[in-house]
């Protein structure tokens, strides 16, 4: 660990001029080493609030050195890499080039395998491991961790808690799947490096409402975190027990965010005050992407990974655009990211400058995995909102459901219904399906016991099946 971090400073000091503040920061932060972590941590969060606020051409400036080492090191130390990144190379590794290396796509990472592991790590990465994502979209991705793309990732984190005003002293509860964990809960103290006074709370998400709900009196928590639609069944566990919880700030991680989750879920944990919501963009193999800030826009850690919005052919797309998500991680040497395609669109951020006044760069929506776009019969596509699919209660009395297109013109509702509920009015359930899809549209309905989660707790409420 004690490598790792000394080297997160130098990769956030590694393109800034000697004389600049950036510079001075990361002297201050070697300084201030030997006197222990927490020091270097606040160095390191201090460097954060530089960076954030510094022009996009400095940025981007900082930034090119760190993807050009990670290139070398790709093209040097791995099996996948060495022919992708040679013409890029070879051509002087310019900014003019970088459109020329391939992107690569999810199902590609995984038939690399083991010709994705660097057969060497520099030693200040520190300490390596291997894991694997939860593989809610399929097979699982497995993939390296060092401890520098640990501490980077952990401080976008409190970097977070700064701009929403969270105080790491008071509780803060957490309810998703606890991995290799024998306890449903567990609690500690000190979830942040700056307080070591506040409580951490962690409950799994596979226990019963009913329990969770217990479970949240029990602890009080000042915040929670948990997946949007997680978030949203237990707001209605908590309507239906009669007993409320006002919470200061509510974290979604996970899965997309959408406004109608977003006001159900202020209201329901609301007290004098409406409930905070506020949402993070990340994936497991290359940590934290984008963080909300206090006026809802999507500012990308530009210090933990370079993010792209492409287009098929792997340019990027104009403001206000849709395109693949696209990473470069500029710290997990162990398994490198380059120019990875995550398997989720988003729309490019419209240029305008954030009124938070933070300079980092913007995310436009975040639309979701491509398997969550609907294939109407005439071939067009759409994402379909949330509101759509909600106002499927007026035909059927349901506690949870999932959309599943089996065909073009064909969907699948699966639901769990609520008790003692009137039959469904399947005539008029197609009726609305037609009129916000396609007149030709088809809708069958399945009534489940329960609708499970992936392996990672997460849930999809809209699965395609059409390629």
């Amino acid at each position: 660990m004690v490598a790792g971090v000394v080297m997160a400073a130098v990769v956030m000091a590694g393109a800034a001029d000697k004389d600049s503040d950036a510079a001075a920061l990361y002297r201050v932060a070697v300084a201030v080493y030997h006197r222990g972590m927490e020091s270097f941590y606040r160095a390191y969060l201090e460097t954060l609030r530089q960076t954030e606020m510094l022009p996009a051409a400095h940025l981007a400036a900082w930034q090119w050195p760190q993807m050009v080492r990670m290139v070398a090191h790709a093209a040097q130390h791995t099996d996948f890499y060495a022919e992708r990144l040679r013409r890029f190379l070879s051509a002087g590794a310019r900014p003019e080039h970088w459109h020329a290396i391939p992107p690569v796509t999810r199902s590609q990472i995984q038939d690399a395998n083991q010709a994705l592991w660097a057969r060497e790590v520099p030693a200040q990465a520190g300490s390596t491991r291997a894991d694997e994502t939860s593989g809610s979209t399929g097979i699982p991705l497995r993939y390296g961790w060092c401890d520098l793309a640990s501490t980077s990732t952990r401080m976008q984190m409190e970097r977070f808690w700064d701009w929403h005003g969270i105080d790491t002293g008071k509780t803060f509860a957490e309810i998703r799947l606890m991995r290799q964990r024998k306890n449903d809960e567990r609690r500690h103290q000190g979830w942040s490096f700056r307080d070591g006074s506040g409580i951490a709370a962690n409950l799994k998400c596979t226990v019963p409402l009913e329990r969770q709900v217990q479970w949240l009196h029990d602890v009080r928590p000042d915040y929670l975190l948990s997946f949007p639609s997680h978030l949203d069944n237990l707001a209605g566990a908590m309507a239906q027990s009669g007993r409320p919880l006002a919470l200061d700030v509510v974290l979604t991680v996970g899965e997309m965010l959408t406004d109608p989750v977003r006001e159900r879920v202020a209201k329901a944990f609301s007290g004098i005050r409406s409930a905070r919501v506020v949402d993070t963009y990340g994936c497991q193999e290359a940590g934290k992407l984008a963080l909300q800030c206090p006026h809802g826009r999507y500012h990308v850690c530009a210090e933990n990974v370079f993010l792209e919005i492409i287009d098929d052919d792997g340019r990027p797309v104009g403001p206000g655009e849709e395109g693949w998500v696209t990473i470069t991680s500029l710290h997990n040497f162990v398994t490198p990211f380059i120019r990875y395609r995550l398997g989720d669109r988003a729309v490019a951020a419209d240029g305008a400058p954030c009124p938070c006044g933070r300079q980092l760069p913007v995310l436009g929506q975040i639309l979701g995995r491509a398997r969550n776009v609907l294939t109407l019969p005439d071939g067009r596509r759409l994402w379909p909102a949330s509101y759509m699919a909600l106002q499927m209660r007026e035909y059927v009395a349901l506690r949870q459901f999932q959309v599943i297109q089996t065909a073009p013109g064909h969907l699948e509702l699966r639901y769990v219904p609520m008790d003692g509920a009137a039959a469904p009015d399947v005539d008029g359930l197609t009726a609305h399906v037609r009129r916000a899809f396609h007149p030709d549209m088809t809708i069958s309905l399945t009534a489940l016991a329960d609708i499970p989660r992936s392996a990672g707790g997460k849930f999809e409420d809209f699965i395609s099946l059409v390629s």
